[in-house]
């Protein structure tokens, strides 16, 4: 099994789990559970959730990927995030912003 020590979520309001409601009244997004789950089988998980609501791509790009290059110290498990998100989000607009992240990486 692959093991994870760092985990940084990016994005707008779906990542950071607004309206996405549990029981006790508050917020708790899918970001946030996977991270839960992650640290499940890895106590020592780093976890930071930079998403902001009302962020646009272009600005994810420019404020949240320096940021979590700087928390990750594992650049070969952010680049193929990137990879893999790549494979599942194609149209050009997307595939010039993934490349963009993969050359702040190198």
């Amino acid at each position: 099994m692959e093991r994870w020590d760092s985990y940084v979520a990016l994005g707008d309001s779906f990542t950071e789990g607004l309206a996405d409601a549990v029981p006790d009244g508050g917020f708790r997004g899918w970001a946030d559970r996977l991270a839960e789950h992650l640290a499940g089988t890895e106590p020592d998980l780093r976890y930071a959730n930079l998403a902001v609501r009302g962020k646009l791509l272009h600005q994810i790009v420019e404020d949240q990927v320096p940021r979590a290059l700087e928390l990750l110290a594992d650049r070969e498990a952010l680049a193929e995030m990137s990879r893999r998100l790549e494979a599942l989000a194609r149209p050009d607009a997307a595939e010039r912003i993934v490349d963009e992240i993969v050359r702040a990486m190198a």
